[in-house]
């Protein structure tokens, strides 16, 4: 499943390093998911595959498949979301390290008088290290509810961490707009491959293409099992500590602080 258990045992080798250092995930942790991944999955024991799973299983057992799958499966993003917050904030680290090195330390270039106290080799102090301004390696993480609900003003932000003054203002307006159309776009359109909180003219359609429920009865009933499939998930004695940790860290990484480093 997902590749076997050499794919899983590949996964915790290469994020255990990281996600364990930070207590976000124990090393216990990924064959305890393995074992539950297994269990829900053997519950439809006709089904050839993992989105017939999905569409076959209840929602709580279907929704536990499918976190599995985004942690562990191919890829294991929700894992290597978390890894990769971690290793670009060692990275920074790594240079303002560096930084701090070359600019608070220099060897002096001259002779000094005999009845100074520094002489020619000695390591002097040249004051405070340089801002983040002047960091090379910069990163920017965005939500994506902000792309979801503001999907100019997340653009805009992504343009000027990219481009900064090298892209005019009214060039970075223009992509950021283009790219605020076409996604309504997409999603008045119905694509699939758009995730979207935008009800379509009000009424949503039922499996046969009639008119179903007013679309706020349906969106508020969609609320309600989406509330009780997010707290089934943090309930989960697994689950919920881990996602709870990777939450937090994105939340952290968001605000642009790193108190679990």
């Amino acid at each position: 499943m997902f590749g076997g258990g050499e794919v899983i045992c590949g996964v915790c080798q290469f994020v255990h390093a990281s996600l364990g250092s930070y207590r976000i995930m124990e090393y216990e942790d990924f064959p305890i998911i393995s074992q539950m991944c297994h269990e829900v999955y053997s519950k439809v024991s006709d089904s050839p595959g993992f989105y017939t799973h999905l569409r076959t299983l209840s929602p709580k057992d279907g929704l536990l498949l499918a976190t599995t799958y985004l942690m562990l499966g191919h890829g294991g993003d929700l894992l290597r979301m978390a890894n990769n917050i971690i290793k670009l904030r060692q990275l920074q680290l790594l240079e303002k390290q560096i930084q701090i090195h070359q600019h608070t330390l220099h060897t002096q270039s001259q002779y000094h008088h005999n009845n100074g106290k520094h002489h020619r080799g000695d390591m002097v102090y040249k004051g405070p290290a340089t801002t983040t301004d002047g960091m090379r390696i910069q990163v920017l993480t965005l939500s994506m509810d902000n792309f979801i609900s503001l999907p100019k003003q997340t653009i805009l932000q992504f343009l000027n961490f990219v481009f900064g003054t090298n892209l005019s203002d009214e060039m970075k307006e223009e992509i950021a707009l283009g790219y605020e159309e076409m996604y309504y776009k997409k999603v008045n359109e119905g694509d699939e491959h758009i995730t979207s909180l935008v009800v379509n003219g009000g009424i949503s359609k039922s499996s046969n293409g009639t008119d179903a429920a007013p679309a706020a009865t349906s969106e508020e009933k969609k609320k309600t099992d989406m509330t009780e499939l997010e707290q089934s998930l943090r309930e989960n004695v697994l689950f919920g500590r881990v996602m709870g940790n990777i939450k937090n860290m994105v939340d952290e990484a968001l605000r642009g602080v790193h108190n679990w480093y």
